[in-house]
């Protein structure tokens, strides 16, 4: 990864790439979104989430990363983020 990080989520996309989104890098959540692409070894930054977030649930359907929960830093969130692949952009549902 390009970043340390803990409390992350992963999920694989293609069966070229995984996908890991958010965490804690021991002193703040994070927001940044970034992938392996195991042909050719490198991770890629993608565009960061709308909020913070460690330990929360992730899904790949319709070529859209959905987020959902979390801890933001400061409470537990129920908020539902959406990263449309094809748009290049996060949204909150």
């Amino acid at each position: 990864m390009r970043s340390v990080r803990t409390g992350v989520s992963a999920a694989t996309f293609d069966t070229n790439a995984v996908i890991v989104v958010g965490g804690f890098n021991g002193v703040r959540r994070l927001k940044s979104t970034e992938f392996y692409d195991h042909r050719v070894g490198l991770w890629y930054p993608l565009p960061d989430m709308v909020i913070t977030r460690s330990n929360f649930g992730i899904e790949i359907m319709n070529g859209c990363i959905y987020i959902a929960g979390g801890f933001d830093g400061s409470r537990t969130t129920s908020t539902v983020e959406r990263f449309d692949m094809r748009a290049y952009k996060w949204e909150v549902s």
